[in-house]
This record gives C-alpha cells, structure tokens and sequence, in this order.
C-alpha cells in the first residue's frame, strides 16, 4: 500500500515537471524574440525591411509580430482546451507540441532567407502551439486540491519567468553588434524546435493522461469568439475577467514596448535589452515560486489580486522618474514582485469557480480573454511608439491603475469585509 502510495506521489511529481517544462520552453521562445525582431527591424542595414523604412513602419511590423502569437493563442487556446476535455490533455499536448516544432523551423526559414512574411506566419503556428497553455493549465488543475492551486499555478508561473528570462537572454546575446549575423539569429529557433521535440518525446513515454472526466463541449475556430462573450457573462468572475484583460493590455503595452524607451532614453544595445528582459523574467521567476507564498497565504486573494493591480499601475509611472539606468536594476524588483502576484492569484480564482468537468474549458476562456489582451496592445500601439517613445510607461501604467480600480470598486465587499 505505501509503495503504490509511493509511485503515485512519484508520477505526480514527474507530470508536473514535464508540465514545468513544456511552459517554460513556450515562453522561451515567446521571449527570444523580444530583442532578435527589435533589432532586425530598427537596424538601418537589415534586409528584412527597406533601409528607407521610417520608425513608424518598423513599429508596425514589430507589434504585428508580437501580436500574432497572441492573436493565434487566442483563437487556439479555447479550441486546445476544450478538445482537451473531451479526449485527454495528453494527445493534445503532443498535437501542439508537433505544431510548435514546425512553427520554429518555420522561423528558421524567414530568417535565413530574410523573408518577413515567412516569420508572420510562423507566429501564427507557434501561437496556436502556445495555446496548449490552457491545457498545461487545466492539467494542472487535474493535479491540484483546491487549496493548494495558489501554490502550483505560482510554479507554472516561476517556470514560465524562467522561460521569458532565459528567452531574452538568448536573443539579446545572439542579437548584439559584436556578434549579430542572420545565422547567428537562427541559434535560439533551433534550440526551441529541438526542445520542443525533446517534450513531445516527454510527454509520449512519461506523461500520464490526468483528465478523469468528460465533456461533450464542442470546439471550433469560432471557439474564442462565442467564449470571449462568455467570459464577461458569467456571474462571478466576469469583473475578474475584465480586470486580467485590462491588466494584461497594460503590461502587454509597457513590457512589449518598453524597449523602444530604453533605446531613446539610456542608448541600450540589444543584449543590454536582453539582459533588461532576462532581469525582469528571472524576479518574475524568484517572486512566483518563492517570495508571492507568504502573501498568498496571509490574504484573501481578492485582497492580493486588488493590491496588486493598484500599486503596480501606480509604480509604473516611476518608471519615468529615472535617469540613470543603474537604478533600473533597483526599481525593478517590486514591480516585477507586484505583477507576480497578479496571474497565480486570479488563475487559481477561475480555477476554482470551475467544475471538474470544465477546468479546460473556463481556462481556455480564461487564456483567451489574456491573449486577446496581448494581441490589441501592440497591434494598435506598434507605430505609436515610433512616434512618442514614452507611451509604453504612461499607457501601461494607466490600464493596470483602471483595472485595480475597478476590480476595488465590484469587489468592495469581499476586500474591505471581515475574514
């Protein structure tokens, strides 16, 4: 009896580590790209644009490529997850993860031929890989008692700030002037097809199927559409839903963005960028795991999640207040620890208000409302930049102070009430 006991704990601990690993090797190559595409478009002598391309058509063409991804795991992520609850997490993770592979051998392509539209549409495929996060998530859930969702979903977390620092890190290094050629570039894309290949084989031999149930739900490319209207219609969590969005829009614009600021204010290279990124990610990744635990633990939630919101939006602005760029390594911690506590807290919120039945559904939609958020930012935003490089700090900041407002002011009850 306690050896079975034994080889059960054993096999759960393995499936949250293939499952770590899956989201942090998604967000590296969500992060690499950061400062690989900033500098292949703002570098006056790259071939990927026209050297008489102005600032506002090389923002155009950043935001587009960030936000593809976004706009593929939007349309992706509800799809993923409700396939999931009908037929396992297991064969959809090793559907996406093969979609994933393609996508960055895909990239490999553009940059070596220096083709613009090939990379457009390999952000698509790595997007619609990216949506496995819902899947990632609702396995997680799978995994987790209620009580201890707060602890396992700031895990997923700290592995995907891994991945985002590891990922700029890479790409700023391999980006440089010292060292930057096009096929130095290819580096970070071969690394994430492979790593990609390697969690396939991961999840076919050691990850064992961890949805119990059943759902009839059916899924099409409509999907995100039909439950993005759902999100914001289900009593309960529908301020919830508006506040992420608020918040993710925010934070897309200032973090996505914010290097364009850090060229014009401090004169940063693109592994000075890379380590700015890597920085950030790896607090992320520290604050998640480590350091949200004895908040999560004191607080309410509600609590938390409000708190959080407010100060980050207000902390933001002070953004602008530095002048000399070492004090960004000493501004940067609480912020990153502020926003850490955001997505943890409100995915184990929405966790929680679900049924067993529908954890992949309510957290695709969850996901969706997120990547719908990442994708308008820098769609509308990308040539705005060019123009006033100071926007991604004023506009960040002013989304994450409304969101926390508004969550406050629905939810005054439960975040004023006694415990």
């Amino acid at each position: 009896m306690e050896t079975g006991a034994d080889l059960k704990a054993w096999r759960k601990k393995v499936s949250f580590f293939i499952l770590m690993l899956i989201t942090m090797i998604d967000y590296i190559g969500i992060g690499f790209v950061y400062p690989i595409f900033s500098h292949l478009l703002f570098r006056p002598d790259s071939p990927l644009l026209s050297p008489n391309a102005s600032d506002m058509q090389r923002g155009f063409y950043l935001g587009l490529l960030l936000s593809l991804l976004s706009f593929s795991q939007f349309l992706f992520g509800p799809i993923l997850g409700k396939i999931s609850d009908r037929i396992g997490r297991k064969k959809v993770l090793l559907a996406s993860l093969s979609i994933g592979t393609a996508g960055y051998l895909l990239s490999l392509l553009g940059i070596f031929g220096m083709n613009i539209l090939l990379l457009l549409i390999s952000r698509i495929a790595v997007g619609a890989s990216a949506g496995n996060t819902a899947v990632v998530q609702a396995a997680i859930a799978d995994l987790s008692l209620p009580e201890e969702k707060s602890k396992t979903f700031g895990l997923f977390n700290m592995s995907l700030g891994i991945g985002l620092a590891l990922g700029p890190v890479l790409g700023g290094i391999f980006s440089s002037p010292t060292l930057f050629h096009e096929s130095a570039a290819t580096l970070p894309f071969w690394i994430a097809a492979l790593s990609c290949a390697v969690s396939f084989l991961l999840i076919a031999i050691f990850f064992p199927e961890t949805n119990q149930s059943s759902s009839q739900e059916r899924a099409s490319l409509l999907s995100a559409v039909h439950d993005l209207k759902k999100a914001f219609h289900m009593k309960g969590i529908r301020i919830l839903m508006l506040s992420i969005f608020l918040f993710v829009f925010g934070w897309s614009y200032y973090f996505e963005f914010v290097s364009i600021y850090l060229i014009n204010q401090f004169d940063f290279h693109a592994e000075h960028i890379g380590y700015f990124y890597g920085y950030s990610a790896l607090w992320y990744a520290f604050s998640t795991g480590v350091l949200i635990l004895p908040a999560l633990k004191r607080f309410r939630s509600e609590q938390v999640l409000f708190f959080a919101l407010a100060l980050a939006g207000g902390y933001i602005f002070l953004f602008l207040a530095i002048e000399n760029s070492l004090l960004l390594w000493v501004y940067l911690p609480l912020l990153i620890y502020l926003v850490s506590l955001v997505f943890p807290t409100a995915t184990a919120m929405v966790s929680n208000w679900a049924s067993k039945e529908r954890q992949g559904e309510v957290l695709g939609i969850f996901q969706s409302v997120q990547s719908l958020g990442w994708t308008i930012a820098p769609l509308l935003s990308g040539s705005l930049i060019g123009i006033y490089h100071k926007m991604p700090v004023l506009m960040g900041g002013g989304f994450i102070l409304v969101a926390g407002l508004i969550y406050g002011y629905f939810h005054k009850k439960e975040l004023f009430g006694k415990n």
